[in-house]
């Protein structure tokens, strides 16, 4: 579902299926000679038939359109694999742009979180 709130600024409300959250709000601003999109949706097929669905109604363009990611939770950018192309530009905040850029994988995070079960639980 697409709603315009502004000129050239859109929402589309992207459904997130087997979660208590029900929609994600992505938005869409429409500019020369690029646009945003400010957050994507899960990685599920509904997630992308409701973007791409919603980008075509509003005939946005992915060859000149950029992303926005508010912050990394699966929900919000987990579909920029399949919006992203060789001419789009990802953008993150600065903490979690800090994140991806260091990204060692998930171990050195369990063993932050088995230190620190073993330190609160006095094991």
């Amino acid at each position: 579902m697409v709603q315009e709130i502004f000129p050239d600024l859109y929402r589309i409300k992207i459904p997130l299926p087997n979660t208590p959250l029900k929609y994600l709000n992505s938005y869409i601003i429409k500019a020369e000679p690029r646009s945003l999109i400010v957050d994507t949706g899960l990685n599920h097929e509904i997630c992308l038939d409701a973007m791409l669905e919603g980008l075509a109604e509003i005939g946005l363009d992915l060859e000149k359109t950029d992303i926005f990611i508010t912050h990394l939770h699966a929900d919000h950018f987990g579909l920029v694999g399949k919006l992203a192309n060789d001419k789009t530009r990802v953008f993150f905040n600065r903490p979690d742009a800090e994140i991806i850029e260091n990204w060692q994988g998930f171990k050195p995070m369990i063993r932050y979180a088995v230190k620190n079960v073993i330190w609160k639980t006095g094991a």
